[in-house]
């Protein structure tokens, strides 16, 4: 949290989405987000099984395209991720309605 902290600009504030594991209470990440107010913990419940479906999907890209891939810039990078998010839109294969309900509201992180 400390890179984030020193890479994020000031300005904005920063929203860490974890599990619901207990480590994120721990007395060290308590003082620290207490000392850096502009983080803020949102926490998974426990059993959200759509959650995996959404887990699903992101590690599909990952798998198929970016790992297998050679990025020599980050514009090659974000072309292939939108390449692949273009490609899988034209037929897409989602079983979990709260995932369809996820994508389209997907913001596009690099426009």
């Amino acid at each position: 949290m400390t890179r984030l902290d020193k890479h994020v600009p000031a300005e904005l504030d920063v929203h860490l989405i974890c599990d619901d594991y207990g480590t994120h209470t721990a007395p060290i990440i308590v003082e620290w987000l207490a000392a850096h107010p502009r983080f803020h913990m949102h926490f998974t419940p426990t059993y959200s099984s759509w959650l995996n479906e959404v887990e699903r999907w992101f590690g599909l890209p990952t798998d198929q395209q970016l790992r297998r891939g050679v990025h020599r810039s980050v514009a090659a990078l974000e072309k292939s991720i939108r390449d692949w998010v273009a490609t899988w839109n034209e037929d897409p294969t989602v079983s979990c309605p709260a995932l369809i309900d996820f994508r389209r509201g997907w913001l596009d992180p690099f426009g």
